[in-house]
C-alpha cells in the first residue's frame, strides 16, 4: 500500500486503504467527505480525539457514582440503577477502547440489582 492509497481512520488514527468504508482495525464507519489522505507534511488536529478519549473517564465516575447513589437513596433505586446501566452500555458502544469499563459498570450494576431483588422478595 502506497503511501498515497492510504487515509487515517476517524476513530482509531491507524493507516487503513483509502477506499475503505469501515476500518478494518476497529470497525469504524468512515465518511468519505473530508477524508484526511496520508500527508505527513500537513498537521493533523487531535483535539477532538483527546476529548473524546478523556470523556469516557467522566462517563464512567458519573455512572459509578449514580450506583452507589442507589445503596442511599433508596426510593430511588430503580431509576439510579436504570442510569447507571444505560450510562455502562453507552461507554460501551461509544468508547470502544475502554469497553470492558462500561461493560462492568452495567453487569455489576445488574447482578447487585438482582441479588438485591431476590433478597428483597423473599
Amino acid at each position: 500500500m502506497s503511501e498515497n492509497d492510504t487515509k487515517f481512520c476517524s476513530s482509531c488514527g491507524k493507516k487503513i486503504p483509502i477506499n475503505s468504508e469501515f476500518c478494518p482495525h476497529c470497525g469504524a464507519r468512515q465518511s468519505n467527505n473530508g477524508t484526511i489522505t496520508n500527508n505527513e507534511n500537513s498537521p493533523v488536529s487531535t483535539q477532538d480525539s483527546s476529548k473524546k478519549k478523556s470523556a469516557w473517564g467522566v462517563w464512567i465516575a458519573v455512572g459509578w457514582i449514580f450506583f452507589a447513589a442507589r445503596f442511599v437513596l433508596t426510593d430511588y433505586t430503580t431509576i439510579l440503577e436504570a442510569i447507571a446501566v444505560i450510562i455502562g452500555i453507552t461507554v460501551q458502544v461509544r468508547y470502544r477502547e475502554h469497553k470492558y469499563a462500561g461493560m462492568a459498570l452495567w453487569i455489576i450494576t445488574l447482578v447487585v440489582s438482582a441479588i438485591s431483588a431476590v433478597v428483597y422478595y423473599q
